[in-house]
């Protein structure tokens, strides 16, 4: 940006000079004259006396911001010396201008500043405002703020790790610091946008906004009420958590836990729909366990998670992006379920460790490198019943720096398939090809004859999800079903995915011959059951088998 000259002083003889124009006024002496134009860069002063930067936005209603440049650019200006430390006090008015803004990078990189005190008037803060502040310890939000800079999703604190008090100053009409809670809130949504070290999330927030904690290297520990099912882009990346609950969440954002180093546990719920793109990068989480819940593993997701070693992909998955697991070390075997049609580019690229890799029968795709890089496999497996050529890089490296796969691991496909594979671009490579038989015995038995009966049973494929159902003789309530005489579910229906040759037993209890009309007052109810076993949401009019807290079970009329 041009600088332009805005003031301009007589000089000693009484002359005002202009390019080589010389104006004589008889020896007369005139002040200083301010003759700005908007854009024009002024000169204000701090309470302490320190010099600052603003920029003219409207010479008719004598506006001004604080300056703000990007500091990328040659030869910016910045609005206070970077070297200035402790605190600041910016006034209301300098120069004869309002000072209504703080423009982009205007506090950027002052890591000396511990406060900046800002006054009542500002109304909107530009990209990058404090960001790198990093001895920032307090922040005061004036009521007049409307623009936080956060609709374009950025939190302009970014990199402020010493903050520890934030308030948004009572009566401001868009934010809030509600309960105290040391963060900055946007009230249209409930949106946690800036958070520090001494953060307490609120019971009402519902998402927590684009990088609000990025950068805060002391949070060792956040405490996610139920409320929150949304965390967007970065909320917590490059902070040292050692472990997160996001039991209640539902959409995981992009990059939001990238470059946890110390992230080693995460608890999932049964909300959860989506993980986005870098969403865990290099995070060294030990176990893995994702929810039935689950639709979407974004591109990169949890690429260089070198600690998980084991890995479970739900039913419920629909989409694994590119890369998503790549570079996991200690991945041992890779399943993908029957639910899966595609297989990204260099999804499980360089999982050096991988021994063994399933591949389910509805893959209609898989994408180059999808499984490159891994030195140790020893079998594939493939469910897929009319298989399509591939890439030989799908298996293979391109770069030579580990055993071809093709000569030290065995392709299995399904019986009848090996003429087919042995023809096509990808498998035919591989120097031995077996056949298997992809099905499986399930076994649906009960205890003892006449108890009752199951809806299920018989010959799947691999990889399938069934779901039986059962349902008690007159007499008899049922309690469970058992695999290998551990109980895996208390519920009339139960879903499992074929693995194997298995044996579930549902297991019923003989219910009480009394009709009782109350129950006991020191039991509570836990579940109401029809006559013949169905689990009811509510009791039925009429008589209704009810299961009490103390294990009892007892038949009760309801009218």
């Amino acid at each position: 940006m041009a600088m332009k000259v805005f003031k301009r002083k007589a000089n000693s003889f009484g002359f005002i000079s202009k390019g080589l124009m010389l104006l004589s006024f008889s020896l007369l002496y005139f002040p200083q004259i301010t003759l700005a134009a908007d854009g024009d860069i002024l000169t204000g002063w701090s309470e302490e006396g320190y010099q600052f930067k603003m920029q003219v936005m409207s010479e008719a209603d004598k506006t001004a911001s604080l300056y703000g440049y990007y500091k990328t650019n040659y030869g910016g200006i910045p609005c206070v010396d970077e070297n200035i430390s402790g605190v600041i006090t910016i006034p209301a008015e300098s120069e004869g201008y309002k000072i209504i803004a703080v423009g982009t990078d205007a506090f950027a990189g002052c890591a000396k500043l511990t406060e900046v005190k800002l006054p009542e008037g500002i109304k909107t803060f530009g990209f990058d405002a404090f960001v790198a502040c990093y001895a920032l310890e307090r922040i005061r939000i004036p009521s007049t703020a409307i623009d936080l800079y956060d609709g374009e999703g950025w939190n302009i604190f970014r990199g402020c790790r010493s903050l520890k008090q934030i308030e948004v100053v009572e009566g401001n009409q868009y934010y809030d610091s509600r309960n105290g809670c040391n963060a900055i809130i946007r009230k249209n949504g409930n949106v946690l946008i800036v958070g520090c070290v001494t953060t307490v999330i609120p019971d009402d927030i519902a998402e927590i906004g684009t990088s609000a904690f990025q950068g805060q290297t002391e949070l060792r520990e956040i405490s996610l009420p139920p409320s929150v099912k949304i965390l967007n882009g970065n909320a917590f990346a490059g902070v040292p958590l050692t472990s997160i609950d996001l039991s209640n969440v539902r959409q995981i954002g992009f990059g939001v836990f990238q470059n946890c180093k110390d992230l080693t546990n995460v608890t999932f719920g049964d909300e959860l729909e989506t993980i986005g793109e870098l969403s865990f990068y290099t995070c060294p989480i030990k176990e893995l366990r994702l929810p039935n819940s689950l639709k979407t593993i974004g591109n990169r997701a949890f690429q260089s998670c070198t600690q998980i070693e084991s890995l479970d992909i739900p039913q419920s998955v629909e989409t694994i992006g590119g890369e998503a697991f790549s570079w996991c070390d200690g991945l041992k075997e890779v399943y993908i379920p029957a639910n899966i049609d595609t297989i990204g580019y260099r999804t499980f690229y360089y999982c050096k460790n991988v021994e063994r890799i399933t591949i389910g029968k509805n893959v209609c795709f898989i994408g180059s490198d999808a499984f490159a890089g891994s030195e140790k496999l020893k079998e594939v497996v493939s469910y897929i019943k009319e298989p399509f050529p591939i890439e030989q890089w799908v298996f293979r490296s391109h770069y030579g720096d580990v055993p071809n796969p093709f000569e030290t691991a065995v392709l299995y496909v399904p019986k009848g398939t090996r003429t087919q594979y042995a023809e096509l671009e990808g498998w035919k490579e591989f120097l031995r090809i077996n056949e298997f038989d992809p099905t499986a015995n399930i076994i649906v038995s009960t205890k003892a004859e006449g108890l009752g009966s199951m809806s299920i049973g018989g010959i799947y494929d691999i990889g399938n999800e069934i779901t039986m159902a059962a349902s008690s003789e007159d007499g008899w309530i049922f309690k469970g079903w058992m695999i290998d005489e551990v109980t895996v579910s208390t519920d009339v229906e139960y879903t499992l995915t074929v693995t194997e040759d298995i044996t579930i037993t549902a297991v019923f209890d003989k219910a009480p011959s009394a009709v009782q009309t109350t129950r006991s007052e020191e039991a509570t109810v836990e579940g109401y059951y029809s006559i013949d076993g169905k689990k009811q949401n509510t009791p039925q009019v009429g008589i209704n088998i009810v299961r009490m807290s103390d294990g009892t079970s007892r038949k009760i009329r309801f009218d």
